[in-house]
C-alpha cells in the first residue's frame, strides 16, 4: 500500500494542490480586491495546502510506523529464505499491531485530502 500510495497519492495530491493554487491565482488575477480580502482566492489556498499536506503528514506521522512495518517484513523474509518462523519478542509490536495502527494513522491523510475537496468545492460554488 505505501509504494502504491506513493506513485499515485503524492503524484495526485500535487497535481490537486497546483490546481487549488492556479485558481488561486486566477481568481485575484481577475479581482481588483487585494489578494487576502478575495475569500475564493482564500478559499483555493486552503484547499490546495490541504492537499498538499499528505506529503508532511506522511513523513511526520506515517513514517515511524512504516518504518517498523518494513523492517518486520525484511525479517519475516529472512526467516523465511532461512526456513524459520518468525514471532515477536516480549515487548515487540506485532505486525498486527503495526498495521492497525498504520489504518489509523492512514485516516489522517484521508480527512486531509476530504478536506481538501469540501473546501475546493465550497469555494467553486461560492465564487
Amino acid at each position: 500500500m505505501f509504494y502504491a500510495g506513493k506513485s499515485v497519492g503524492q503524484p495526485g495530491g500535487i497535481l490537486t494542490a497546483l490546481s487549488y493554487f492556479y485558481l488561486a491565482y486566477a481568481t485575484h488575477a481577475s479581482s481588483s480586491l487585494p489578494f487576502m480580502s478575495n475569500s475564493s482566492g482564500m478559499g483555493y489556498l486552503v484547499a490546495g495546502a490541504l492537499s498538499v499536506g499528505i506529503i508532511p503528514y506522511t513523513l511526520t506521522v506515517l513514517m515511524g510506523t512504516n518504518l517498523k512495518i518494513f523492517g518486520r517484513e525484511e525479517e519475516v523474509s529472512k526467516a523465511e529464505k532461512e526456513g524459520k518462523s518468525r514471532q515477536a519478542s516480549a515487548g515487540e509490536e506485532s505486525a498486527q499491531v503495526l498495521l492497525r495502527r498504520w489504518a489509523v494513522l492512514n485516516l489522517g491523510r484521508a480527512a486531509l485530502m476530504s478536506a481538501s475537496a469540501v473546501v475546493g468545492v465550497w469555494t467553486t460554488v461560492n465564487y
